[in-house]
């Protein structure tokens, strides 16, 4: 394997998993516990992380091209999901990412 490749494949896991939002909402999940068990559950989150990763990256292109699938095609749709986005904010829609209006 390419180191170059390599490191453009750990910078991608590293935006997609984005830990400096996923940290606050470990700690806030995991408040009342003690640090011994916030520390085990971290390293297990970690290690299923890591594993399906791992899976992803193994099997990721067989998996794409069972469903008829290509890179491409979520480049695509990356794109109109950014581009929706946008046009949200530029319209000032107050609701948020997922959320339902009541």
């Amino acid at each position: 394997m390419d180191v170059a490749m390599l490191i453009k494949a750990l910078g991608g896991f590293f935006a997609i998993m984005n830990p400096f939002v996923a940290l606050p909402m470990f700690l806030s999940l995991t408040e009342g516990y003690s640090q011994a068990r916030q520390r085990s559950i971290a390293v297990r989150v970690g290690l299923y992380c890591a594993v399906m990763a791992a899976v992803i990256f193994v099997t990721g292109t067989t998996i794409l091209q069972f469903f008829g699938l290509d890179v491409n095609d979520f480049r695509v749709a990356g794109g109109l999901i950014l581009l929706l986005i946008g046009l949200g904010m530029l319209n000032g829609n107050e609701r948020s990412q997922g959320g339902t209006d009541a």
